[in-house]
């Protein structure tokens, strides 16, 4: 328990992919999904999350700019959420 503290999002603001990193202490299925400040679920993935550190690539293209929570939700149901900013291109 508490493997989902340590979550970091990095880069954020992002413009085409999120990655997330997180240390896991068992293997453990997990749940991603990305809402809209207006609560609308707009990504939702499944990951497999093995013992030690993992790292998850979350691509951004299907998503407009603006903020964003992303949720992570394990089987045992542990959750943890974090906001990011989805930027344009430059």
């Amino acid at each position: 328990s508490g493997a989902l503290e340590n979550l970091n999002l990095s880069p954020n603001p992002a413009i085409e992919q999120l990655q997330l990193q997180f240390n896991q202490l068992e293997e453990l299925a997990y749940t991603l999904e990305v809402y809209s400040m207006a609560g609308q679920l707009v990504v939702q993935q499944q990951y497999d999350a093995f013992k030690g550190a993992n790292t998850v690539i979350l691509n951004l293209d299907q998503i407009r700019a603006g903020f964003y929570i992303l949720r992570m939700t394990n089987e045992n149901g542990e959750q943890v959420s974090r906001k990011f900013i989805k930027s344009e291109r430059p």
